[in-house]
């Protein structure tokens, strides 16, 4: 039930003093390629992105970086060393990009439309890691004294990344003379239109996902790939100072509609008997509640008196807050990177042992510098650093990855048992063979030795037959005779060339 229309809550909900929301689009590119893809942004020549990135320090627009921990820092933003920066920052300014978004016409369902524009601090942003994640960041001024459920709805439309006009909305610049008739589709809109010449002329109509494509397409080179088909949204709403957050009697809305800013859900319920969001959230301090999920995040602040939409606490949940939440979700994409490179080895049954090794140290590496143990020495950060890594949950989805490459390894080293046996297999089959060559070797050399002997036999039959009788003494005639008969034994009964046994003596040799 949209908030406006609701009977469950027994007062009329108070309207917004301001809200903004951050536009987020998590993204995947190549490894160790920070310094690249800022490189490519930075010194764009062509499109729309020609002259529109600045790699511009991060400390001018996060005054608060200094409450960050060292590791955090590098993680997020480069330290300068050419070849070994960990994060890279960049910044979209200038005029064209303010006449672009500075102030947005976005259509809603049933012909109405709402009225946002582009921040002018901090604007546009883009955020790189050393571990192929990224995250481009739109901010938009939502207005002032806002409808709660208006909020909702506008937050919902403009997360979609569908094709305009079904479901995402349409963004013009609003025409200089509000009283003039609205121009026909075919005069502000054709697709044959360059997005150049559309952006910022008066009634003319874009969608954020081609603006999206155009600002990013510097980084198609580095395999850019969103990892979802929706932005995440990261939204302040800031109450009047009378409808106090953590006030019992305002608990039955605003748990509800906490749940629907950090899901980008268009509708709540108020309920008294349900009161929780139902997804991790807290409280930083008496005026300030917060909530994340996988959607988004949501924040909501009571204004002090006396502050109106400039209030300091709306821009501190905006920037300060900002920092924790976008390095969980900066964490989530890394884990996701690894994920689908380890599934995509094994889709295309292309598991080898350097790639997994070299992904499982890229793991590891995340692990140890990635998944920051704490972002900040101030402890309201820190336990909302930890509520946000709950809301992706983060520790699960870094240990099933972790475990899918222990398994992956486990079954390369099972491969390479198999493959070792075989070649044991092999060796043996090879041994085995080379046994039965080297007993047939033997056995054709005995073969030729009793060929030697029968040839010397021959000459003893010639000495027998031939030149015995010729010797006259009797003893010598005998002795000779003797001697060569029992030279021939001798050598048959060593060299036994009938004996089978020979093949096991000479398989038991080579063994």
């Amino acid at each position: 039930m949209n908030a406006s229309a609701s009977t469950a809550a027994a007062e009329p909900l108070p309207r917004a003093v301001t809200a903004q929301t951050r536009l987020l689009l998590p993204f995947l590119f190549e490894r160790r390629a920070a310094d690249r893809a800022a490189e490519a942004l930075a010194s764009a020549s062509t499109g729309l992105a020609r002259g529109l990135w600045v790699r511009e320090p991060p400390r001018k627009l996060y005054r608060y970086r200094l409450e960050m921990t060292g590791q955090l820092d590098r993680f997020l933003f480069s330290h300068g060393e050419k070849g070994k920066v960990e994060g890279e920052y960049l910044h979209a300014s200038g005029e064209r990009i303010r006449r672009w978004m500075g102030s947005l016409e976005v259509e809603l369902p049933g012909g109405r439309t709402a009225r946002v524009g582009l921040a002018p601090t901090p604007g546009v942003e883009i955020f790189l890691t050393a571990h192929g994640a990224g995250v481009l960041s739109f901010t938009f001024e939502l207005g002032q004294d806002l409808d709660l459920g208006r909020i909702l709805e506008v937050n919902r439309h403009l997360s979609i990344l569908t094709r305009p006009g079904e479901r995402a909305p349409w963004l013009s610049v609003p025409g200089a003379d509000p009283a003039a008739p609205p121009a026909s589709p075919e005069e502000h809109h054709s697709s044959t239109t360059p997005l150049g010449e559309r952006l910022g002329k008066p009634g003319a109509r874009f969608s954020l996902a081609e603006l999206i494509a155009a600002l990013a397409e510097p980084l198609r080179g580095l395999s850019i790939a969103p990892i979802q088909e929706s932005l995440c949204v990261y939204t302040v709403v800031g109450l009047p100072h009378h409808a106090e957050v953590g006030d019992e009697a305002n608990r039955a809305w605003t748990g509800p509609y906490l749940a629907a800013l950090a899901q980008v859900d268009p509708t709540f319920r108020p309920s008294a008997s349900h009161p929780e969001p139902g997804v991790p959230n807290l409280y930083t301090a008496w005026n300030h509640r917060a909530a994340a999920s996988l959607q988004g995040a949501g924040h909501l602040l009571t204004t002090r008196e006396g502050h109106g939409a400039g209030d300091e606490t709306v821009a501190e949940a905006r920037d300060r807050y900002f920092v924790p939440y976008l390095t969980a979700l900066l964490q989530r994409c890394a884990i996701k990177k690894a994920a689908e490179e380890a599934t995509d080895m094994v889709v295309r049954e292309d598991v080898k042992r350097a790639a997994v090794s070299q992904l499982r140290s890229d793991v590891l590496a995340f692990a140890l510098a990635g998944v920051l143990p704490e972002v900040s020495v101030r402890y309201s950060l820190h336990r909302y650093y930890r509520m946000c890594q709950e809301a992706v949950d983060l520790d699960r989805n870094l240990e099933q990855v972790r475990s899918a490459l222990g398994d992956l390894e486990a079954q390369l080293s099972a491969k390479q048992q198999v493959e070792i046996a075989e070649a044991q297999r092999d060796i043996a089959k090879q041994s085995a063979e080379s046994q039965e060559s080297s007993h047939r070797i033997h056995m054709a050399l005995v073969w030729i030795e009793v060929f030697i002997v029968v040839a010397y036999a021959a000459e003893l039959v010639k000495f027998f037959v031939i030149e015995l009788p010729h010797i006259q003494e009797p003893v010598l005639r005998w002795t000779a005779g003797i001697l060569s008969v029992a030279t021939g034994v001798v050598a048959l009964a060593v060299l036994r060339p009938w004996d089978h046994r020979h093949e096991a003596r000479g398989k038991h040799a080579q063994s």
